[in-house]
């Protein structure tokens, strides 16, 4: 079901106006038993394909389309921190929302926040790069060339409190000769040894 959504998505995103890459995306889903949820509550891993699914559609349906086309660009998601209220139930219609909110020199953040009838039930950051066939690339440079113009949209304060979190998650795998801006770089690029 993942695969026919995706390309419904790819095929909206063709015949749709490209929307600025900062402007809040949505889509709309039901459901469906045995295929998104058990008897009742959607599964687990069904919010993640879902979120996917939408920051395919923040890309393929903005400028970065061309872009990741022209360049060989894939966004790669590097953390998630979900927040869970409400269970989605069996054949329940809901809408998912996908909107950047911040990026830095090595990541951007998306938020994403499935609503039921106006109510967000669950709400999810994530953190994610841009990889090109050279490397990593930075998201301030990324965002630049996909018509976007000023800087980084500045994030609430919770929404700081769980960057910092999902930095402090990342960082926590990573060995200590390699915690350097330099090191990260190294990592990412290809470029150390």
């Amino acid at each position: 079901m993942y695969r026919v959504r995706f390309l419904l998505i790819f095929l909206r995103c063709l015949v749709s106006a490209k929307p600025p890459v900062n402007k809040e995306r949505r889509l709309s889903f039901r459901a469906i038993p045995f295929i998104d949820t058990d008897v009742s509550r959607m599964f687990v891993h069904s919010y993640a394909l879902f979120m996917e699914l939408g920051v395919w559609h923040l890309l393929f349906g903005s400028e970065f389309r061309n872009l990741a086309v022209r360049y060989k660009w894939a966004p790669v998601t590097t953390g998630v921190v979900i927040n869970y209220k409400r269970s989605i139930r069996a054949f329940q219609k809901f809408e998912l929302r996908t909107r950047v909110i911040h990026w830095d020199e090595n990541r951007f953040y998306l938020e994403q926040c499935f609503d039921v009838s106006g109510q967000t039930f669950v709400s999810a950051l994530g953190e994610g790069v841009v990889r090109s066939p050279q490397g990593v690339l930075r998201p301030g440079d990324v965002f630049a060339k996909a018509g976007y113009e000023g800087p980084a949209p500045e994030p609430s304060e919770d929404t700081k409190k769980r960057i910092t979190y999902l930095k402090k998650a990342w960082l926590g795998n990573v060995p200590d000769q390699l915690r350097t801006q330099s090191g990260f770089h190294a990592l990412f690029s290809g470029s150390g040894s």
